[in-house]
């Protein structure tokens, strides 16, 4: 599968089994691969739950990957040799850490095309990775997000769309486009929404009425409003996507203009995330 054969604004997989208690999920479609994270959040033995500000990433006791498309060899992790196994009758295999923390289960559901479902932390891993696995439902549709379409600057192309959960609700939802001429492998600017309840801090501004953060140089730029207690944010990752949103004015203008779609915690309207280019399309098993 060539590079450019991914669409961000589809969803080519949904999960039929995933172990109890993996409560946070993020599905991020790319360009190069299609991946979904599942995790049960670590938390405290004794005494109350910490409440996760909006940009507190989650640490996972289990976690689960599964990915369509090319995989990284993970650099810190030392891999015994791999297991034969079967999944749908295709040949896998399996391969668990020196440390048993690991196990990934590797096969190509069609021609060229590897998926990967890897598990860390989890007990009698062998069995659940062929689980989940065997329960892949293979699909074509559109991703669907809580959040009304924004024209990218410079119609930047769409690069990669991220869509994370936690406890059941939707938390984050981000649009990464690459600016038109850009070689890097990765987005130069990323639109999107955020669960915050308060967007203020250093370098607080207003925007439309609403309160505005902007980082200094290259960052984050937020604007309150886009919903109750959720917080539009536009990332200028490179100097490239700075300067095709116009600078920190631009950018705070482009979050003041997103907006959720009506009855946004109710998933059955929301809106299909839109390419800009087309995608052929791609059948699996």
């Amino acid at each position: 599968m060539r590079y450019q054969e991914f669409d961000p604004a589809r969803r080519s997989f949904r999960v039929g089994w995933l172990p109890e208690g993996l409560s946070h999920r993020t599905w991020s479609g790319g360009r190069d691969a299609h991946c979904l994270v599942a995790l049960a959040p670590l938390r405290r033995s004794t005494g109350p739950v910490p409440r996760l500000t909006a940009d507190e990433p989650v640490a996972g006791s289990r976690v689960v990957t599964v990915q369509l498309g090319p995989t990284a060899e993970e650099a810190s992790i030392r891999w015994r040799g791999g297991r034969t196994a079967r999944v749908h009758g295709l040949p896998a295999v399996l391969r668990s850490s020196v440390d048993g923390r690991h196990t990934a289960l590797r096969w190509e559901p069609v021609a060229g095309v590897g998926a990967t479902v890897m598990a860390t932390g989890l007990s009698a891993a062998d069995a659940a990775l062929l689980r989940v696995a065997e329960g892949l439902v293979w699909t074509d549709e559109p991703l669907r997000v809580p959040v009304r379409p924004v024209p990218p600057p410079l119609d930047a192309p769409l690069h990669r769309t991220l869509v994370e959960r936690r406890d059941g609700r939707w938390h984050r939802v981000l649009f990464g486009h690459r600016v038109p001429g850009s070689a890097l492998p990765y987005e130069d600017l990323t639109v999107g929404v955020v669960r915050d309840d308060d967007p203020q801090g250093p370098g607080t501004t207003t925007v439309a009425g609403r309160a505005a953060r902007a980082a200094t140089g290259l960052g984050a730029f937020r604007v309150a409003g886009a919903g109750l207690g959720v917080a539009a944010e536009v990332v200028a990752v490179t100097f490239r996507g700075l300067a095709a949103l116009g600078g920190p004015d631009g950018a705070l203008a482009l979050a003041a203009a997103v907006r959720l779609v009506d009855g946004h915690e109710d998933e059955s309207g929301w809106s299909p995330v839109r390419s800009v280019q087309p995608f052929p399309p791609r059948r699996y098993p």
